[in-house]
């Protein structure tokens, strides 16, 4: 799911900025206008899948949960530093990159992990 997410936001970003065609600009304005909305479904779907892991997998998963954090999470923070740094197009990302927005992007990318090590603890008593 993670990376359905993470391409499907790079297919917007690209077809956005090389195509211009209408239907494409009308979602571009309306994600670009929720990045909040955003960031809670992401915590949504990192505590659901940490209580899934624990569930299911009780506490063998705890390495489950760490390796799929890792490789999931990973091209999030090479994409933020890319953009940060001015690696990758940056003006292609402008309606979002304000200083409060990439800084909450560092805090929240932060608390990913306890939140879906939380989720994984009560999956874990849940399957008791």
């Amino acid at each position: 799911m993670n990376i359905c997410l993470f391409l499907g936001g790079i297919l917007l970003t690209l077809t956005y900025h090389v195509f211009h065609w209408g239907w494409i600009d009308f979602i571009w304005e309306r994600v670009t206008e929720i990045p909040s909305i955003i960031i809670m479904v992401y915590f949504l779907f990192w505590g659901l899948l940490g209580y899934e892991i624990g569930k299911e997998f009780g506490p063998r998963g705890r390495k489950l949960l760490q390796k799929t954090f890792f490789f999931c999470v990973a091209p999030n923070i090479i994409l933020m530093a890319l953009t940060i740094f001015r690696l990758i197009p940056y003006q292609w990302f402008q309606p979002l990159l304000s200083f409060p927005f990439i800084i909450s992007c560092v805090i929240f990318t932060g608390l990913l992990y306890p939140v879906s090590w939380l989720g994984y603890h009560w999956g874990k008593k849940a399957s008791v």
